[in-house]
């Protein structure tokens, strides 16, 4: 009916392997109004991800109805995959490191000054003195030029 339950309870865990991993259920009792929470900080090893994990959780209501443990298997999924990830970092690294080489100010920075100060959407910003930021919306890549 919709209504505050003071008998119920929630119960989580985390299985590795099909195991409940120690240490990692948290068991929440409901107070007077029919209130749940709680938490607590927990550690498991799941050997590097090697091993498949699920997180469980058991609903218990004033009634004695239940649902018994359900678990389902926990995943992280990174996109793009790490290696990617890091392949991009030294490609951006050694533009990066070239570029530093090359001094561009004495020509970039009057040039800029002409304009500037300009912000557009936030993605490109030239400031009085010149110095340029541009940064995508994802974060992925930022440029930036600092004039004296």
């Amino acid at each position: 009916a919709n209504t505050p339950d003071a008998g119920a309870s929630v119960h989580c865990k985390i299985q590795v392997n099909g195991v409940d991993a120690p240490g990692t259920q948290l068991d929440v009792h409901a107070n007077a109004a029919g209130i749940e929470q709680g938490q607590q900080q927990i550690t498991f090893d799941d050997q590097g991800g090697t091993l498949p994990s699920a997180l469980c959780e058991k609903d218990d209501w004033g009634d004695g109805d239940t649902t018994g443990w359900v678990c389902q298997a926990s995943t992280e999924i990174t996109l793009p995959p790490q290696v990617v990830i890091d392949l991009i970092n030294t490609v951006f690294d050694t533009i990066n490191g070239v570029l530093a080489l090359v001094d561009l100010n004495p020509v970039l920075c009057p040039l800029l000054q002409a304009v500037g100060p300009q912000n557009i959407g936030g993605v490109i910003i030239i400031d009085a003195n010149g110095s340029l930021t541009i940064t995508d919306p994802l974060g992925l890549v930022v440029v930036y030029n600092t004039c004296p």
